[in-house]
């Protein structure tokens, strides 16, 4: 058994630096979040609400690659999809090019893999904490 970290912290105008409003044609956010999260971003109260909750899926999309980047995968933002799960604890789900390479690397291993998250914010920033547990299978 092996664990490893990742962390992020992200300044929430680096994303969204002039109105502080989420532009829903943006190409990056249709780059770098799914559609799954793009939804649940929708759902939010306000505009504010809605940078941050952005802002603090982008940072932990960063700790969960750093966290798993030792398995010689590149950073694809879209790939690692961070959602609200039961009771709005965050959970992710690997997708795409990233998911094969995942599996094929776990597979020559011979480990499965769990990732934890956790995610906060405060008016400012988005910080984020990533823990990946790789077991011997």
């Amino acid at each position: 058994m092996r664990i490893t970290t990742g962390t992020d912290i992200l300044k929430i105008t680096r994303l969204f630096s002039n109105s502080g409003r989420v532009d829903w044609d943006d190409p990056f956010i249709k780059k770098a979040f799914t559609e799954q999260e793009r939804n649940q971003g929708r759902e939010r109260e306000d505009e504010k609400v809605r940078a941050q909750y952005f802002a603090v899926r982008f940072a932990g999309k960063e700790a969960v690659f750093k966290a798993i980047s030792g398995c010689g995968l590149g950073f694809e933002p879209r790939d690692i999809e961070v959602v609200d799960g039961v009771y709005g604890r965050p959970e992710i789900v690997i997708r795409g090019d990233t998911k094969e390479k995942l599996d094929r690397f776990l597979a020559e291993c011979g480990e499965r893999l769990s990732i934890d998250v956790s995610l906060s914010f405060e008016s400012e920033y988005a910080i984020a904490a990533a823990t990946a547990l790789f077991e011997k299978i």
